[in-house]
């Protein structure tokens, strides 16, 4: 029976369809998984204004409106490790993703204030659900084929946002209400998820003795550190790059953020060529000589240079910081010192609460001293987690 029928029939092993015992279905699987909750993000990006204009909120409002979606997140990321090994990677990530798709659309309904922070908190816990689960059947499935697949699937996600805000701005330019735009972005992604979900394999975690959590070693503490602090530089591009670019430079409002669009470009462009990349000058080259690019790129642009060189420090910026996340997460497939459920859950948390909490850590920083003192700071913190990778070479090896 289809699972869309009986959705209880995703917890059961035998229902794994004949074709998903072929790698290159599982593939498809994981790559709309990394794919699915990034482009709803860029989706609940763009509804953002639209409720602050329907519902006539203001800034506090939007913030508590943010503060749910954060709160949400993190939620779902601690459920998705004990929710993974209890139901298996694929009913974990198909309720996810249903759920997701659900709560974007009941969004885009535009209701009260207060509901619309509960659907915040609910879309944004499948969202971080979803991420982590798809993580850890992404590792599993590194582990399993021996196979280099975590850069490609992360140029995914890169992807994920771009095709989000794109089909988000053809389907508004077209003259769609932003309800019918979700409908019609939400009722493709669906259709995709319906067709490949199934596909994902149930019995990765079911059945292993693993525990869902336990507290890291020094091993995946550094990898822990590493993805955090690459995760921050990622959300100061998100929030701050702009304001930085804006007040120190001759670009207008309007175009302020090209430098987050340089560092997005950067990003995809470094991890769809990660994999020769990797065959080239192998792993631990490419990550340390990321860490350096990353380094480099945040000392230019603390430096206030012309605008020339100031967006040629957002380009290395994206190039180092593109491949760090992807290799850090191939080491964990690869490490023995520690299970690999509690591995990768740790660093998933770490990596997104890095992403959610770290640009408003950042923000007292700028309002203490200013946006140079932060992006300098960024930099001494990557050449910390330079060392930490010399530390772990043998794992990135």
């Amino acid at each position: 029976m289809r699972w869309w029928i009986n959705p209880c029939a995703l917890l059961q092993p035998h229902f794994l369809p004949k074709r998903a015992v072929e790698l290159r279905h599982q593939l498809r699987a994981a790559r709309l998984g990394y794919l699915l909750p990034a482009a709803l993000i860029a989706l609940w990006a763009a509804q953002i204004p639209y409720l602050q204009a329907a519902l006539q909120l203001n800034h506090a409002q939007v913030g508590t409106l943010v503060f749910y979606f954060g709160a949400g997140s993190i939620g779902g990321m601690v459920l998705a490790s004990p929710l993974t090994k209890a139901w298996g990677s694929r009913a974990t990530c198909s309720l996810a993703a249903v759920g997701a798709l659900l709560t974007i659309v009941l969004i885009a309904l535009q209701p009260s204030f207060h509901l619309a922070c509960i659907l915040a908190g609910g879309f944004a816990m499948a969202a971080g659900l979803l991420e982590v689960a798809i993580n850890i059947y992404g590792v599993s499935l590194e582990r399993k084929y021996q196979l280099n697949l975590i850069t490609p699937l992360h140029a995914y996600y890169s992807a994920g946002e771009l095709f989000g805000a794109g089909c988000c701005l053809i389907f508004l330019n077209l003259g769609l209400t932003p309800l019918s735009a979700t409908l019609c972005f939400a009722t493709l992604l669906l259709i995709c998820a319906l067709r490949y979900f199934p596909c994902i394999s149930s019995s990765n975690f079911k059945a292993c003795t693993e525990r869902a959590y336990m507290l890291p070693n020094l091993t995946v503490a550094c990898l822990c550190l590493i993805v955090f602090v690459t995760y921050m530089v990622g959300g100061a591009m998100v929030d701050w790059s702009g304001v930085y670019l804006a007040s120190n430079s001759t670009l207008t409002l309007q175009h302020a953020v090209c430098g987050y669009a340089l560092v997005s470009a950067a990003m995809l462009f470094m991890r769809i060529s990660g994999n020769w990349l990797l065959r080239r000058v192998g792993a631990l080259y490419l990550v340390t000589g990321g860490a350096a690019i990353l380094a480099s790129g945040l000392v230019v642009v603390s430096l206030r240079p012309p605008l020339a060189l100031m967006l040629l420090g957002f380009g290395l910026i994206g190039c180092g910081m593109a491949n760090i996340t992807p290799l850090s997460y191939r080491a964990a497939a690869r490490q023995q010192d520690m299970p690999l459920l509690p591995t990768v859950a740790a660093m998933s948390i770490a990596g997104y609460g890095g992403l959610l909490c770290g640009p408003a850590l950042l923000g007292f920083i700028a309002y203490y001293f200013n946006l140079q003192a932060v992006f300098a700071m960024l930099s001494v913190a990557v050449l910390s987690c330079l060392i930490c990778m010399l530390h772990l070479r043998r794992h990135y090896h």
